[in-house]
């Protein structure tokens, strides 16, 4: 009987062992991905970021710099969203991947592991600034499900990926407005 219970007792043991070597695996794949997701969202994130002379009567700034200002020259953020969309350019291809660390976080993850998703999302916050939060903000600002970013809209709002955007930064009172009709939750510290 004795050696019965102590058999019993390590095969349980080895149980134990093997399932948790099994949830260190998964984390372990899990975030070797996401580390490698978050390399190129940082490259790509530095190339949007990078700063540009002056030149064809365009000021000195960064592209996104230089992108947001003709934004912010439009009446609505609809018009705005649509001078954002139509660049096709590396801001484009940053929102994508943001998008997709987003999805990964949220499908990937190992559902037994202990620690949060959110972890990894404040990592991505960490790394952006107010005119990368803005073009977030443009890009999820649609009510429209067939649209492509309403997921994305679902997504940052789930992560709380706009809970830097300053929207007192914002000179346009409409362009705020019209933020907050999207996002309320932003509301905190914004007067019209």
């Amino acid at each position: 009987m004795d050696e019965l219970k102590k058999s019993t007792v390590a095969a349980e043991s080895n149980v134990r062992l093997f399932t948790e070597q099994i949830r260190a695996q998964r984390l372990d794949a899990f975030e070797n991905t996401f580390f490698s997701l978050l390399k190129l969202h940082n490259s790509t994130f530095e190339r949007i970021n990078e700063p540009q002379p002056a030149e064809d009567g365009r000021p000195a700034g960064s592209p996104l710099q230089r992108l947001m200002a003709q934004a912010h020259q439009q009446a609505t953020l609809q018009d705005a969203r649509a001078v954002l969309m139509a660049d096709h350019s590396e801001i484009d291809h940053f929102i994508s991947i943001l998008q997709e660390m987003l999805k990964f976080i949220d499908q990937k993850y190992p559902e037994d592991v202990q620690t949060d998703r959110m972890f990894y999302a404040n990592i991505l916050k960490a790394i952006i600034n107010q005119e990368a939060f803005e073009a977030v903000a443009m890009y999820a600002a649609t009510d429209n499900p067939q649209s492509p970013y309403f997921a994305f809209r679902q997504l940052i709002e789930k992560y709380e990926l706009l809970q830097e955007l300053d929207l007192r930064a914002i000179q346009q009172p409409k362009l705020v407005a019209d933020y907050l009709q999207f996002f309320p939750q932003l509301e905190k510290g914004v007067t019209l």
